[in-house]
């Protein structure tokens, strides 16, 4: 009896033991169901309408600006009254932990560097100036209030601001208006500025002498822009522009004179004018003595 007594008990015990198995593993499955579901729920983007906040701001590819925080537990000084709300960038972080150099030598690079990135946001290219000026009047502005001058075509006068920085140019676009020649010598004309002088469709004059910014890359996109309109090119005394910006001018298919003063100690000068002038047999270039060079006839003896 005892035997079959303890037999059933035990039996009774599997069955408990199963059933309560066979329960939370139920329970467990179904759970999971539920916040399986559940997750794909915050991710899909709703059928009746826009896509998720959380979806939109992934599609957006926008990286995080890094930010550092001083914890709420530190210790601040008085001065964290004065710190931005949003924290300090890592890129003014990185330049604090730099050490300060402020000798001669470095404040002028600091000041150079200062003076390059000043010139290279005054001259950028403004579309909207294009749009309500046109291409000639927003070259013509862009000249004049630098100062410079401009002529435009069919009339003698030239354009140029006064001691109180005005000068009479249409403000708006004025069809029929179109410069002929500009005249900017020692002007801080940069390469990114000549972008703004471009698609001047009768612009047969430019005097750019004195002009210490000009370098070759300017005279490639000079020829380049002016090719088939430019006779008259001044690029003295720009002490940048070596022969291979010269040799350039080769491209300037309608050029009658080109004032070259200044650059007689560029190498191979003479040749240059030489391979310009047989390329150009109308070129007239002034400023340099290419003809009876001493150099040449020593090369030809």
């Amino acid at each position: 009896m005892a035997g079959s007594f303890g037999s059933i008990q035990y039996g009774l015990m599997k069955n408990a033991c199963s059933c309560a198995l066979y329960k939370s593993t139920r329970s467990f499955m179904a759970s999971s169901v539920r916040l399986e579901e559940k997750a794909r729920a915050e991710t899909r983007p709703s059928s009746f309408g826009p896509p998720r906040v959380e979806e939109r701001k992934k599609e957006q590819w926008t990286p995080v600006p890094e930010k550092w925080t001083l914890p709420k537990e530190e210790w601040k000084s008085f001065f964290h009254y004065f710190a931005p709300e949003k924290g300090i960038t890592i890129d003014i972080l990185h330049l604090l932990q730099k050490k300060i150099d402020l000798s001669p030598k470095a404040v002028k690079q600091w000041y150079q560097r200062w003076k390059s990135t000043k010139d290279l946001i005054d001259q950028s290219f403004l579309p909207e100036r294009v749009s309500v000026l046109g291409c000639e009047l927003a070259a013509a502005h862009f000249i004049v209030y630098r100062g410079g001058k401009v002529r435009a075509k069919g009339s003698n006068e030239w354009i140029v601001k006064d001691s109180d920085d005005n000068y009479d140019l249409p403000r708006h676009y004025t069809p029929g208006y179109f410069v002929e020649a500009i005249d900017a010598p020692g002007t801080k004309l940069i390469y990114e500025g000549l972008e703004c002088l471009g698609n001047l469709e009768y612009l047969q004059w430019l005097n750019l002498s004195n002009c210490s910014h000009l370098d070759d890359w300017c005279m490639d996109r000079i020829c380049g822009q002016y090719g088939s309109t430019l006779r008259y090119l001044n690029i003295s005394n720009c002490p940048k522009i070596t022969s291979k910006g010269i040799t350039t001018c080769a491209r300037l298919r309608e050029l009658r004179t080109l004032d070259l003063t200044g650059h007689h100690n560029n190498q191979d000068i003479e040749l240059i004018c030489l391979l310009l002038e047989d390329v150009n047999p109308q070129l007239e270039i002034i400023g340099i003595n290419y003809i009876n060079s001493p150099k040449l006839q020593g090369n030809i003896d």
